[in-house]
């Protein structure tokens, strides 16, 4: 790739896909392990508009159709079929959820990928930010930061101090060459670290900038800033209670509409909707976090229950209760 070409895929990554489809898994996999996805997902999103047509709608569990392993022990270049391929430009938001996963539970082949310029002195940046937030913060025992890496979100406390024990001594020890992992052990170690790292890349970073779904806590109302924490759960109350629709009949529309609620708690638990609650004291904005993975958790089982043949008429009343709880919880810390 020249020069020109290189600038152009940082500025419009959209129009660099390549001409011959059979090219499309390896310039994929560079996307997946670069820093311009958001901006590639959006841009597919727009031109997937524009062009006026709508692929049916998948999750990233239906997508990897059972390859889950071997997608993130060998890519997408060996055994993946070209259709499948096309489907994730199709479905460009399955991207963003793709690369989570890659960052999290990806082995050694993603690693190996070659990264641009621009990416090198992306995560050069990343990690300068990951040390300088390190060493400012206190350093409270390793249990309570495993314990917080567990439960979700981290606050900056936990999360300095789990990298401090995990990412510092590698980032050192590749100042004078570090040897590949020649081990299963070594690399499940690495990949430990490579999740902690993620964790903390997920502070710097907020890579939930283009919405799964405008529905739900990814709705584009609740992007808007609110005066005080208490508002925004109002906010998102009445959103959740706007958007749900409680007289479903057809399996295929109840299952879109819990994926996307499902999809949507990411927003509040991760992302954008979390700062908002900034302002809260701390055990209440863990309460709604904490709620949130639950009531995700409990999409989850739901589909899962309307996948292996459960009717709508089991599973609609019991989604409907989950909404009307969350409802009631966040109202309650609201006016608490």
């Amino acid at each position: 790739m020249n020069e020109h070409d290189s600038n152009l895929e940082l500025i419009v990554p959209a129009l660099c896909l390549p001409d011959e489809r059979r090219a499309w898994a390896a310039w994929l996999e560079k996307q997946l392990v670069g820093s311009e996805l958001p901006k590639l997902v959006e841009q597919l999103i727009v031109l997937g508009k524009l062009s006026g047509n709508r692929p049916p709608e998948i999750t990233l569990q239906d997508w990897l159709a059972g390859d889950k392993a071997n997608i993130l022990s060998r890519g997408l270049q060996k055994d993946i079929a070209q259709a499948r391929i096309e489907a994730l430009v199709r479905n460009p938001a399955l991207l963003m959820e793709l690369q989570e996963l890659i960052l999290l539970e990806g082995e050694e082949y993603w690693l190996r990928l070659p990264k641009s310029s621009a990416d090198q002195a992306f995560e050069k940046s990343v990690m300068q930010k990951v040390l300088a937030r390190i060493d400012s913060a206190p350093n409270p025992s390793g249990a309570t930061a495993l314990s917080s890496l567990a439960s979700g979100p981290l606050d900056n406390s936990s999360s300095t101090a789990l990298a401090k024990k995990e990412v510092q001594p590698v980032v050192r020890s590749s100042s004078v060459g570090t040897a590949r992992p020649n081990s299963r052990s070594t690399w499940f170690a690495l990949g430990a670290i490579a999740a902690t790292a993620a964790a903390v890349m997920l502070i710097l970073f907020n890579p939930f900038t283009v919405p799964k779904k405008g529905e739900f806590f990814a709705a584009l109302e609740l992007q808007a800033p609110a005066a005080t924490p208490q508002e925004s759960l109002l906010r998102m109350a009445s959103q959740v209670s706007k958007d749900w629709k409680s007289n479903l009949t057809d399996a295929k529309a109840l299952r879109r509409q819990l994926v996307a609620f499902r999809d949507s708690c990411d927003f509040l638990i991760y992302g954008p909707l979390l700062k908002s609650l900034e302002g809260l004291p701390d055990e209440k904005r863990e309460l709604v976090v904490s709620r949130c993975q639950a009531w995700k958790k409990t999409a989850t089982e739901l589909i899962d229950s309307l996948e292996a043949g459960g009717s709508v008429g089991e599973i609609q009343p019991k989604a409907d209760e989950m909404i009307k709880k969350l409802n009631a919880k966040l109202l309650e810390i609201a006016q608490a």
